[in-house]
């Protein structure tokens, strides 16, 4: 679990939302699930708004789940791939 302190430097570094695509956010929580990407991401994932509504709602979203993952979180986190595959889907139209 991330520390308010360690919340705060991170938002000193990355002043402001990043601006993420959906296609990166299905990166972050493909690789998650799947237990790869590298060691840190997941945590720059959940740390760090997103400036897309859509998308930082399901950064919220996926920042509530209890690590470890357990079974419920999984499934949570599988709905939410699912969504932000979806948005990716529909802005593609």
């Amino acid at each position: 679990m991330q520390t308010s302190w360690s919340r705060r430097m991170i938002a000193q570094v990355f002043p402001g939302a990043r601006r993420l695509t959906p296609g990166e956010v299905v990166t972050y929580l493909s690789n998650f699930i799947a237990g790869e990407g590298r060691p840190n991401d997941w945590d720059d994932f959940t740390s760090v708004d997103i400036s897309d509504p859509e998308l930082e709602a399901i950064r919220v979203e996926a920042a509530s789940i209890d690590l470890p993952v357990n079974v419920d979180g999984d499934r949570r986190l599988r709905m939410l791939l699912d969504e932000v595959r979806r948005i990716e889907q529909e802005r593609r139209s």
